[in-house]
């Protein structure tokens, strides 16, 4: 039997629980009830799962996690093969839970980033995506595609301590992902270098051909303040937006930032957004490189912000110490946060995010 169990056509949530566990290795205690869509039935199903075996709990270190017992490994090898033989193989790390603090902390750190992505419909199974190094479509058709590490580093010791948890691709566009949680994680310039290069040369060698920039997940929107006004810390080993990506785009983990997810990995509704937001443009800006997309009637300088590109909002900073005057346009959920870093002489015009959730679907159709 190589197949998932599946009822009404669907993997049931306890096997879904499972799989996912499989693919983190450790999976914080805290994420079940995300993986199950309920937390009252996610203490009744972790309750069955450990008294049956399949699963036991971690706690070392302040830290709780999942991870699979033999019965449980055998279970998601017998049913969900193809999803989960690759994470579950003697050589992979994540097939042996270390009781080390540092590496299951970044364990922990990319589970959020798997389920994440899960979560913002964005394909991280193995059944479910090409396998790296064989392209990025799938039937023809292109798909945003999520890789842990583990799936494209194939043990080179060059970025083995990156701290990237892995690459996001759809179409033309890559991704390198890092999960800064609720503090500035520790930032190597050369080696992050190393990884962004060679993630490049392995662009090229399925034959994408472009640069690749660098997603930064974050638990909220109020952290974004932080990092941009990062200096590094007193010893330079903290992330600060560097010249090491051209963009660094910040994504909070939250459920309206599917949205931000989708414009990122959709290039179809890229542009219809981008053409829509042009219709408040009364003159268009002077120079190619202007940061601003033009001006309003009122010749305010307007600024196209909501994808949080953190390069471009540093710029844009600057540029307010001279202008004094702008007019941001963002989604709701980010607006006050760059109101926060902007200053009070901003003017944000935040679109509600369901709205223009509604309208990408609708022009698309």
């Amino acid at each position: 039997m190589g197949g998932v169990i599946r009822k009404g056509g669907l993997l049931r949530k306890r096997d879904s629980l499972l799989r996912m566990i499989a693919v983190c290795g450790e999976m914080p205690v805290q994420l079940v009830g995300k993986v199950v869509e309920s937390d009252s039935y996610a203490a009744s199903l972790l309750t069955g799962l450990k008294k049956d075996g399949y699963i036991s709990v971690r706690n070392k270190d302040g830290y709780r996690g999942y991870v699979l017992r033999e019965k449980g490994r055998r279970h998601m090898l017998e049913y969900c093969r193809e999803d989960t033989a690759y994470f579950l193989q003697e050589s992979l790390q994540t097939a042996h839970v270390k009781s080390e603090l540092k590496k299951r902390v970044r364990l922990h750190r990319m589970s959020e980033v798997w389920i994440f992505f899960w979560k913002m419909g964005v394909r991280i199974f193995r059944s479910q995506k090409p396998v790296w190094g064989k392209g990025i479509e799938k039937n023809g058709v292109e798909t945003a595609a999520y890789y842990g590490s583990t799936e494209y580093k194939n043990g080179c010791d060059a970025i083995n301590g990156s701290r990237a948890c892995g690459v996001l691709l759809s179409g033309k566009s890559a991704y390198v992902v890092y999960n800064t949680m609720e503090q500035r994680m520790k930032w190597a310039k050369k080696l992050e270098r190393s990884m962004r290069i060679w993630t490049e040369r392995e662009l090229l060698k399925i034959g994408m051909f472009q640069r690749a920039d660098a997603v930064i997940l974050g638990r909220n929107m109020d952290f974004l303040e932080e990092l941009l006004e990062s200096d590094g810390g007193i010893r330079g080993e903290l992330f600060q937006v560097d010249d090491i990506y051209e963009r660094y785009y910040y994504i909070p983990m939250c459920e309206d930032a599917r949205l931000q997810v989708c414009l990122l990995t959709d290039t179809g509704k890229q542009k219809k957004w981008h053409q829509f937001l042009g219709n408040m443009i009364v003159q268009k800006k002077e120079r190619e490189y202007d940061l601003s997309e033009g001006y309003d009637a009122h010749g305010n300088p307007v600024y196209f912000c909501y994808e949080l590109d953190m390069q471009q909002l540093l710029r844009i900073k600057k540029e307010m110490l001279w202008n004094r005057t702008g007019t941001i346009v963002c989604f709701d959920y980010q607006a006050e946060a760059l109101k926060q870093y902007l200053g009070e002489t901003v003017t944000i015009q935040a679109v509600i995010t369901q709205k223009a959730v509604l309208f990408l679907q609708e022009s698309m159709e």
